[in-house]
């Protein structure tokens, strides 16, 4: 009986510990949803440090045997649910989803013109739809950078929402948490395949960044991730699937294609080597092949992306000051592709070297890590891809770069955006400590087929 009741006060304690953490993560994922914008810094940082912690405290709640995963995995998609209805508020990208969505179910090319070319005829000018977002476009003279793939999605979104961007933005939000449901029943296959705990999910599920960037600002990084899921889960049984889910990862966003040298590193045989290629390219081509007549603008403004933009980023900051110091400018046009092809050789580097050592999902974030520590733009949403493969391993570096990168919004306090060095250097501190604590072993690595 003493015991019955001792059992029965543990779970309570549970029950309410489980509870209230849930109301204060769910309070906070909601405020920062509907009730906060990107220049009230002091608000954003301590409501994002709050369900930071309170993620915390309900992962170590999960790891004890009472009480069920189902709870916290239907609180991680509540937390989605939840901004069903909210305006992003800390980036207009989705102005230029839903933009383009609007060109291409016109029949219109968005890689054509530029939105400043366009609304700037009298056809689209009284286009109320275009109008209202014209405004909150971040680069109105620059052709659309996003492959076809996302444009088929933007445009269901438009014609699902009748043109209503209110009722586009509920759509497109509705596709990318239903991928969200995807991502998780995937990591579960995988987790199992490799004989780790189900519970490791929550380290995606439940983590505040996953869930504000994509259910809330709608970005495209969660759909990538799902595809490179299907890929590695198929990567050691059918190399022709791998390869096509691999292209159409690429398809989505083309970052994932920095690991195409490691992924091909990691092919046990030639048959499968060929396989997987053939795959991959064969899906590349199909999805990529609407660019054709327009590449040459495509490609003008993604060379633009790469040699103009910088955001919260680290060894380019320290190259560009350098070479300010030495040389009266910065040099962002040469540097940025420069640094892109050495990520590209160490990765090579590191797929040859270690493709014994270290598993793929160990030599994806790594490779993915080294990127973008390379890399001159650093949005928190950037970081979505290896933090959801990190589950995978034992590596703790981009669970703490997801409770630190959102510093880097305290650079929207001011007009124009301005950032703060403290913010850098506490992140990039941070996030060298743990890359340093997580690879020193490297000669021990667990080997996980």
């Amino acid at each position: 009986m003493l015991f019955k009741r001792e059992a029965s006060g543990i779970m309570k304690g549970i029950s309410m510990r489980f509870l209230a953490t849930s109301l204060v993560f769910l309070g906070c994922i909601g405020v920062l949803g509907y009730g906060i914008q990107r220049d009230q810094t002091l608000h954003l940082l301590f409501l994002y440090g709050l369900s930071f912690g309170s993620f915390l405290i309900l992962y170590r709640l999960a790891q004890s045997d009472i009480g069920s995963i189902r709870y916290f995995v239907a609180l991680g998609f509540l937390a989605r649910v939840l901004l069903l209805g909210s305006w992003p508020a800390l980036s207009e990208d989705f102005a230029r989803f839903l933009w383009d969505g609007y060109l291409a179910l016109h029949g219109i090319s968005p890689y054509e013109f530029t939105p400043e070319t366009l609304i700037a005829q009298e056809e689209f000018s009284d286009i109320h739809f275009l109008t209202t977002l014209f405004p909150l476009l971040n680069s109105p003279d620059y052709f659309s950078i996003y492959p076809p793939v996302n444009q088929l999605i933007f445009a269901f979104s438009v014609l699902v929402g009748n043109s209503s961007v209110f009722e586009a933005l509920i759509c497109l939000r509705v596709m990318l948490i239903l991928s969200e449901g995807l991502i998780a029943w995937m990591m579960s296959r995988l987790l199992g395949q490799l004989g780790l705990s189900p519970k490791r999910l929550l380290l995606y599920l439940l983590n505040p960044l996953v869930i504000l960037e994509i259910a809330g600002n709608l970005h495209f990084e969660g759909l990538m991730l799902l595809s490179l899921l299907i890929s590695l889960w198929f990567f050691n049984r059918r190399p022709f699937l791998s390869g096509s889910w691999f292209g159409f990862a690429i398809s989505i966003k083309l970052t994932p294609l920095l690991l195409a040298p490691m992924l091909l590193a990691k092919n046990s045989s030639y048959a499968g080597l060929f396989s997987y290629v053939f795959g991959l390219l064969l899906i590349l081509g199909c999805c990529m092949f609407p660019i054709y007549p327009f590449q040459e603008s495509f490609f003008s403004s993604f060379r633009l992306y790469y040699g103009k933009f910088e955001f919260n980023a680290s060894i380019y900051y320290l190259i560009r000051d350098f070479s300010i110091y030495w040389l009266g400018y910065n040099p962002i046009r040469y540097v940025t592709p420069a640094l892109s092809a050495v990520a590209g050789l160490i990765i090579l580097f590191l797929g040859v070297s270690f493709r014994i050592k270290l598993n793929i999902y160990k030599l994806t974030v790594i490779s993915y890590l080294i990127y973008l520590l390379l890399h001159a733009v650093v949005h928190p949403w950037y970081i979505i891809l290896p933090l959801g493969i990190s589950v995978f391993t034992n590596y703790k570096v981009m669970h703490v770069w997801s409770a630190c990168i959102f510093l880097s919004y305290a650079a929207y306090q001011s007009v124009p955006v301005t950032e703060l060095s403290w913010v850098i250097i506490v992140q990039y501190l941070a996030v060298l400590f743990f890359f340093y604590k997580d690879i020193r072993n490297f000669n021990i690595a667990k080997t996980i087929p």
